[in-house]
Order: structure tokens, then C-alpha cells, then sequence
């Protein structure tokens, strides 16, 4: 199983989350299976996000494209997200 891990720091997290919750639909039709939003006990406006992804490579190009890079500047991401392209090794117990 392939994963995307998304690190990010926004300037508002409640202006965020619309413009997350509106590209689920172009995610989904890239291979995004979904995944977990969290976010930092310290800082609520800092992210991670570990989505489960059917092809990295389309999710590479989802976000690298020109449409993720105006959202993300209109949704008020500080600085460039940290992705990280992931593939599964093994499953472990606590």
C-alpha cells in the first residue's frame, strides 16, 4: 500500500478546512483512499495528514500540479508543505 504524508502549517486552521474539504473530490479521483487529520497538541494550525493513496505517482502529480499550489496559496498554507511519498513495509504491534 502506497501513503502521502502531508506536513503543514496553516495561518488559520477553521479558514483551512474548506478548501481541504473542497479538493476531496479531485483526491478521490486522483487514488486518495482517504486517511487521518492531526494536528499538533502544542500548535493547533500545525498539520499532518497520512492519507492512504492507490498510485503515489498520481498523488505525486496532485500535488505538484498548478490547481494544488493555488488552493493551498488561497487557503493560507505557511511556506511549502513538507509531502513524503511513502510505500508500507509491514504492519507492527504497539
Amino acid at each position: 500500500m502506497s501513503y502521502i504524508l502531508v506536513n503543514l502549517r496553516v495561518k488559520d486552521y477553521a479558514k483551512w478546512k474548506p478548501f481541504f474539504e473542497g479538493m476531496a473530490a479531485n483526491r478521490k479521483a486522483n487514488g486518495s483512499r482517504g486517511g487521518h487529520l492531526m494536528r499538533s497538541k502544542d500548535n493547533p494550525n500545525e498539520l499532518a495528514i497520512l492519507f492512504e493513496w492507490d498510485d503515489v505517482e498520481k498523488g505525486r502529480r496532485f500535488y505538484e500540479s498548478a490547481e494544488f499550489q493555488r488552493v493551498a496559496a488561497e487557503a493560507g498554507i505557511i511556506g511549502k508543505p513538507e509531502v513524503h511519498y511513502l510505500e508500507e513495509l509491514e504492519r507492527v504491534s504497539s
